[in-house]
């Protein structure tokens, strides 16, 4: 097996204290439960001007007394007493979870899909959008109406060179929630010109043969004893709208991809463009995967930048 992924010793989960939070928190607390991994708690609050902390320092510190206090209300009422060590801090959203992230050296972040904003299909709330665009470890992007431990997941794949960093993530995971089967999903378009030699159905039927020899070739790889087994489903069309497409038919309650799937141009996000295209558009949770040799190739092209 290539490598391995990054253990998942500590869990931050970022909480609004709203309705929208409550996936991510459940969450959280199932994967600590199983794993066996700490688990923290983090609740951000508006920012004060540093005029108006100055002036106004007793407002200051009682918006963090208030915004303590309910995060422990919240806590009370939703299993995290005793579970999970708690956290106020107070500034930009995304700025502080990254940063809490980073000061407890937390292996996986959990965030839910939407704000205060509510359920917005087909797309992400600012704050998960941002925070998961830099975060430098392993995001999972939890549905507002998660309950219980995922049963289907799948996971998107461009089955090149670095494919085994999903793949190897997806079989942890189902391995660790005690899934029998995960699904490999696919995407292949048809190269133009294709028609001069080949029929439609021809071209379609020799992309599909070789799409399922490159998946068996990287599952042989990387599956062992204990793993689920694993689907090969190859679908045509582009990445971004085909997965989405098999994703809501097949019902899939989490999608596992790889932050570098297509990276973009920008050294400054990890986010790759379909990735985040594809995030965008699944009705479902997503495992945003990177590890180690990612992220410190991340700061190798923020690096280059000033060479």
């Amino acid at each position: 097996m290539d490598g391995q992924s990054r253990d998942i010793r500590k869990i931050l989960v970022a909480t609004g204290l709203t309705s929208e939070s409550l996936g991510a928190v459940a969450m959280a607390i199932g994967l600590s439960e199983r794993l066996g991994a700490e688990l923290h708690a983090v609740h951000v609050i508006e920012p004060m001007s540093r005029r108006e902390a100055d002036a106004l320092p007793e407002v200051a510190e009682k918006q963090l007394a208030i915004a303590s206090e309910e995060l422990e209300k919240f806590a009370a009422s939703h299993d995290l007493v005793g579970k999970a060590t708690l956290h106020v801090r107070r500034g930009e959203p995304e700025h502080e979870i990254l940063g809490l992230r980073r000061e407890l050296d937390a292996d996986l972040l959990v965030i839910g899909r939407y704000g205060k904003g509510g359920l917005k299909r087909g797309s992400l709330g600012s704050i998960a959008h941002s925070t998961v665009r830099h975060c430098q470890v392993s995001a999972l992007v939890v549905e507002p109406t998660f309950r219980g431990m995922f049963t289907k997941i799948a996971v998107a794949s461009d089955l090149d060179a670095d494919a085994h960093v999903e793949l190897r993530r997806a079989l942890w995971l189902g391995r660790a929630l005690g899934v029998e089967s995960i699904t490999l999903m696919k995407a292949y378009e048809l190269p133009m010109g294709y028609h001069t030699i080949l029929t439609e159905g021809q071209a379609r039927g020799k992309l599909e043969e070789v799409c399922k020899t490159q998946a068996d070739e990287l599952i042989s790889k990387m599956r062992r004893d204990g793993d689920p087994r694993v689907e090969i489903v190859s679908v045509e069309g582009p990445a971004t709208r085909a997965v989405p497409q098999m994703c809501q038919k097949l019902g899939v309650e989490v999608l596992v991809v790889s932050t570098h799937l297509h990276k973009s141009d920008s050294a400054g996000v990890l986010l790759g463009r379909t990735t985040e295209r594809i995030l965008n558009a699944v009705d479902c949770s997503v495992w945003a995967e990177t590890t180690p040799e990612l992220a410190q190739g991340w700061w190798t092209a923020i690096k280059g930048l000033f060479d």
